[in-house]
């Protein structure tokens, strides 16, 4: 009776057809991110842009819909770190403490972005010659970044997701 029993269990839906997780390593990590600064056919505001979105979401696991979102008037000060308030799912705010390393790279974007203040999208679209426009970057603009960076780093299937992953896992 209980070998029929056991027989008759079904798997939930939600659990069928599921690929494993995957977190990536410190070393992983680093390699995409040094893949990011160095890449090869790139101009250098691209290269720029490219490494503070990759640093911004490995350090605090945003999806890519927040880093599309963020402005630069989301950006303060809070007992003395740097904050990111993050407009996430189900309308929810939250304020993310801003890392050193992903400081730097905001910092570092800021002097290429053509105005970079107020209500004015952080990550901003390029030409093809490199001029930077004031054009917010789109969500998919943002998973081909990472994407991009990891397939440098020699990585395969490596999305924004797989970043917020590890920096969750690692927290």
């Amino acid at each position: 009776d209980l070998v029929g029993a056991l027989k008759r269990i079904r798997v939930p839906a939600a659990e069928t057809g599921h690929r494993g997780k995957l977190w990536l390593t410190a070393e992983e990590v680093k390699a995409i991110l040094a893949a990011s600064a160095t890449m090869t056919g790139l101009t250098p505001p691209a290269l720029v842009r490219n490494l503070a979105i990759v640093t911004l979401i490995a350090t605090t696991g945003l999806r890519r819909e927040e880093v599309s979102t963020a402005e630069w008037s989301d950006l303060t000060k809070m007992g003395g770190h740097w904050v990111l308030t993050v407009y996430g799912k189900g309308k929810k705010i939250r304020h993310v403490k801003l890392p050193g390393m992903a400081l730097d790279a905001l910092n570092a974007w800021q002097q290429w972005h053509p105005l970079p203040d107020g209500e004015r999208p952080i990550f901003t679209q390029l030409w093809k010659g490199g001029a930077v426009t004031s054009k917010k970057l789109s969500p998919n603009a943002i998973w081909e970044i990472v994407e991009a960076a990891a397939r440098a780093a020699g990585l395969k299937h490596v999305s924004p997701h797989v970043l917020r992953r590890t920096f969750a896992r690692g927290a």
